[in-house]
């Protein structure tokens, strides 16, 4: 995460962080001190899944992606059920959507690839913090997430 803070610049008004996203640059930009914070303080949070293979993470992430999309055209967001049965060429197109777009909302892969795109996110946003938000009917397999999500984040890299 110390990336963030070489990309981003902060003076006495202000940190400014080059292709942040709208919203951020909003919220900066209109931040006043307080008793609580002297500057802005962002937090990302998501559903993170990392496993050794990528289509691992993805699978580890689908039942919470099929919750909701059965949440969005049911009305009723259901128990999480086994990846295994999750059955997308039998959901409708907008049910189809909805799921795609939940896993596409994640950030999942590998230790390498998520250490890389997680880093670049923080960067990108300037994020001081990253909060993990991850469900999944594999309880064990997110535990192994996490585990592999540690050390993938907190492995030294190469110069340091």
């Amino acid at each position: 995460m110390s990336r963030a803070s070489a990309i981003c610049q902060q003076d006495d008004r202000e940190t400014t962080c080059p292709h942040s996203s709208p919203a951020l640059d909003r919220y900066r930009a209109a931040f006043r001190p307080s008793g609580w914070w002297d500057r802005p303080y962002t937090v990302l949070a998501g559903g993170i899944a990392v496993a050794g293979t990528t289509d691992a993470a993805r699978r580890l992430l689908a039942p919470e992606a099929w919750a909701l999309a059965h949440s969005r055209t049911h009305g009723v967001f259901p128990p999480l059920l086994p990846a295994e049965e999750i059955r997308p060429d039998r959901m409708t197109d907008r049910e189809r959507g909805f799921y795609e777009s939940g896993l596409s909302a994640q950030l999942y892969g590998t230790e390498e690839e998520v250490a890389l795109a997680l880093g670049e996110l923080a960067a990108r946003t300037g994020a001081d913090e990253v909060l993990v938000t991850t469900g999944a009917h594999d309880r064990e397999g997110l535990l192994e997430s996490h585990r592999r999500l540690a050390h993938a984040i907190l492995r030294p890299t190469a110069g340091s």
